[in-house]
């Protein structure tokens, strides 16, 4: 059975990446479909009775006007990212792989990716009848036009449109998360809301932290087995180091552009620098673990 294009299923060619066994490749989580269909509804009975709650104690009739506006225009962005990662990337990633073990590590991170943005899209949906005048549109036009987010949606976009598995793996988990996933989410969105009374948000939030903190483990463990290879490591180590040229200088970008972000609230907890200190630290830690250095001309 062929591709429609009349390439083989699976192909050497789809990455740069070689080894000389792939099967050394593991999951450092040891995940299999029970346990990720147990945690996945888990995570969804925990935020729905965190906003059953909210919604019993008419917590959303005291949102803050700037708040909200953080959320129907800002989170509501940020989902598209997280959708078109999900759908774009990993989902075909899964299908290019060299081996069962890589198929199920992709698999599980779309699956990761695509139900945080649908629980995004169904948390607007209930704000739109929770608060008055909240806007549900209002995350699509800021993803298409607002200046803050169209270095994230380059970024993404990049991506998306590489033809390289390795490539997508490593710049997603190792730089884009770092740098612009995690920067958001846990930089902005959990450390200020609950200081402007949103004590829902930071729980829905924080699934996609710990998602990111499992997938990001494995990640760093498959590239030390690539760098080391006794065949392969030089030439994967090239590939990796242009990978690494190529992409921060978008993700840095991408990160810089949210800035204005954290002027909006109307209770400030830190400055987008120092935000931006921590998320550069988590980048540098990454290439740290595998020996990687940044490329001369590249900053952070």
């Amino acid at each position: 059975m062929l591709m429609p294009d009349g390439s083989p299923n699976y192909t050497a060619e789809k990455s740069r990446l070689r080894c000389s066994d792939w099967n050394r490749i593991t999951d450092a989580n040891e995940e299999y479909e029970r346990a990720f269909y147990q945690r996945q509804q888990a995570i969804e009975e925990q935020f729905r009775r965190t906003l059953d709650t909210a919604k019993a104690r008419q917590s959303f009739e005291t949102l803050d006007p700037a708040w909200k506006n953080v959320l129907e225009t800002h989170l509501s962005a940020f989902k598209h990212a997280e959708y078109g990662l999900g759908m774009f990337s990993f989902a075909t990633m899964q299908r290019e792989a060299l081996t069962i073990m890589l198929n199920n590590i992709f698999t599980v991170q779309s699956a990761e990716k695509l139900r945080f943005a649908q629980d995004v899209i169904i948390y607007m949906m209930e704000l739109a009848e929770q608060v008055p005048g909240f806007r549900e549109d209002r995350g699509r036009e800021a993803w298409l036009s607002a200046p803050e987010w169209q270095g994230v949606r380059k970024n993404v976009e990049n991506i998306n449109a590489a033809t390289d598995w390795g490539e997508q793996w490593l710049a997603i988990n190792l730089i884009y998360e770092p740098l612009v996933g995690q920067l958001f989410r846990s930089r902005f969105i959990m450390l200020f809301g609950p200081q402007n009374g949103d004590f829902v948000t930071p729980v829905l939030v924080s699934t996609a932290e710990a998602d990111h903190d499992r997938n990001v483990r494995t990640t760093i463990e498959a590239f030390k087995v690539l760098l080391s290879d006794p065949d392969y490591g030089t030439t994967n180590r090239n590939a990796v180091e242009e990978w690494v040229e190529k992409y921060i200088p978008l993700s840095v970008a991408a990160a810089k552009a949210l800035a204005p972000l954290w002027d909006i609230p109307k209770v400030k907890v830190t400055a987008f620098s120092d935000s931006y200190e921590r998320a550069a630290s988590k980048l540098l830690h990454n290439l740290s673990s595998l020996g990687i250095t940044l490329p001369k001309g590249v900053q952070v």
